[in-house]
């Protein structure tokens, strides 16, 4: 009985749209939105010996490796100290004020 009630609520909900679209445009861009969702999905993958990779820890594990192989670490020691950073930035505003 639910269920019905339910289905008969959409239907016109659905054939109301159409009509009122002049009024309400966004009720209509928001129901067609709704409807045109697509979930992407990744995988299978192949891993380098050319096997498949189905399993979502296993292909997990595969994009892991490829991108810690194309990111590199980077050190810290040639960058300047906050504070030499702070201090040369107050001597060229000072003479603005």
């Amino acid at each position: 009985m639910a269920s019905k009630s339910v289905r008969l609520a959409k239907r016109n909900f659905e054939k109301s749209i159409p009509s009122n679209i002049k009024k309400d445009a966004k009720s209509f861009y928001t129901y067609v939105k709704s409807k045109t969702r697509v979930k992407e999905s990744i995988g299978p993958l192949k891993d380098d010996n050319d096997s498949v990779v189905c399993t979502e820890r296993d292909m997990g594990n595969l994009l892991n490796t490829f991108f810690a192989s194309v990111f590199t670490n980077e050190t810290t020691d040639s960058l300047p100290s906050v504070t030499q950073t702070c201090r040369g930035l107050m001597k060229y505003c000072l003479p603005l004020r």
